[in-house]
């Protein structure tokens, strides 16, 4: 039995408001030779003197949502090295935020939080011939407490992979799913879904190709997915992708992001990703546009990237990394977000580490939002806690 955490303190000033935040995490890892364990503890806390609602939503720096979090992820080997058992839990306590309309502060009550929990269990097979052949079958149940609401899933996923050469290879992928709820508003419904995908795999290029569809009831959606990477030289490496999927597919990322009565959504991506690393100098360039599809509403977000990092040289400051970023969003339609920042962050010691950074924010309609940030970072050692 080991365990290991992190710690975070933030100190913030926005204009004229001033903000702390604390987000604390810690692990235990369980390992025998029939399982393995993990268990993570989150807690996150955000100032409730009141909040710019501004900031919260584009600085992770503000914890916008404070919340208590545990989770379980649980594997264990039954009678043949080709079986085993997994079972996966969480429970979170999320305090409500409220937003004051006319200044568009954000307040954290501590006496009002919502729980919410769920819980996904089932076997799974696994057979391997060589690496040249290989499939997995995996069947789950699922429980789960959200928004005042009870969720039954039921999941079978099948996969077939054949290897046509040394650098590539053919997926059969199959994926059944049956959701009930006991909201008389939300549908329930089952969902099936085939796809075929093609990998190559290179030291210098790389490239996926898949193909399938999605049928929930009488609706047919078709999904796809191409994705490839290139190394330009050994320092840079370039990106791109384009798919549709179904989205909220998943129990596990239903408790969180569900917000509404919908239950099919089509969700399609346009990515591409330049990474450069050289020496001390380390550049990312990205730009994405995601457009979502349901029965409510159709959604258009883009956004784009310039991340730059440089490690310092100078004896006054020699484990420091400086950084600068340009972000730019545009979402709901019309509402566009420009975020220019810079940052200096030490390595204090091993485990500790120290970052200042300032934020110039800039929405549309909107004042612009000027802060200064001081955060701190402890990481513990991983410490054995127990013997088998």
């Amino acid at each position: 039995m080991v365990g290991s955490g992190d710690v975070e303190l933030g100190v913030s000033r926005d204009n004229d408001k001033a903000n702390a935040g604390m987000g604390m995490r810690y692990n235990v890892e369980i390992n025998t030779p029939e399982s393995q364990s993990l268990i993570t503890s989150r807690m996150q806390l955000g100032s409730d003197s009141g909040r710019s609602l501004i900031a919260t939503a584009a600085h992770e720096y503000q914890y916008e949502n404070s919340f208590v979090d545990s989770e379980l992820n649980h594997s264990i080997r039954l009678f043949s090295p080709r079986f085993s058992w997994k079972t996966y839990a969480n429970n979170r306590f999320e305090f409500k935020n409220e937003v004051d309309e006319d200044t568009g502060s954000v307040d954290t009550d501590y006496s009002n939080a919502e729980e919410s929990w769920s819980i996904t269990t089932g076997p799974t097979f696994k057979y391997e011939q060589g690496r040249w052949f290989h499939t997995q079958l995996t069947t789950e149940i699922s429980k789960e407490y959200s928004h005042q609401t009870y969720t039954d899933e039921t999941l079978v996923d099948v996969k077939v992979g054949k290897s046509t050469s040394k650098v590539s290879e053919l997926i059969l992928n199959y994926n059944y799913l049956c959701r009930k709820r006991d909201d008389e508003l939300i549908d329930d419904f089952c969902r099936n879904q085939v796809s075929l995908a093609f990998n190559s795999t290179k030291s210098n290029f790389g490239y996926s190709l898949e193909y399938g569809t999605s049928r929930d009831e009488d609706t047919r959606t078709d999904i796809y997915s191409i994705s490839n990477y290139m190394n330009l030289n050994s320092t840079s490496v370039f990106s791109l992708s384009v798919y549709q999927l179904i989205d909220r597919i998943g129990l596990a990322d239903e408790l969180t992001t569900l917000k509404d009565e919908s239950t099919i959504s089509t969700r399609q991506g346009r990515l591409a990703k330049y990474l450069y690393n050289w020496g001390r100098t380390q550049l990312e360039i990205n730009a994405r546009r995601i457009k979502v599809e349901s029965e409510l509403a159709t959604t258009i977000s883009d956004d784009a990237a310039i991340y730059y990092d440089f490690r310092l040289s100078s004896w006054l400051c020699s484990a420091c990394r400086l950084s600068s970023a340009y972000e730019y969003s545009k979402f709901d339609n019309d509402n566009e977000q420009n975020i220019l920042s810079i940052g200096l962050k030490k390595s204090n010691s091993k485990s500790m580490s120290s970052e200042i950074s300032f934020r110039r924010t800039e929405r549309v309609d909107q004042d612009i939002l000027w802060s200064i940030n001081f955060l701190i970072s402890y990481r513990s050692k991983a410490t054995r806690l127990a013997d088998r």
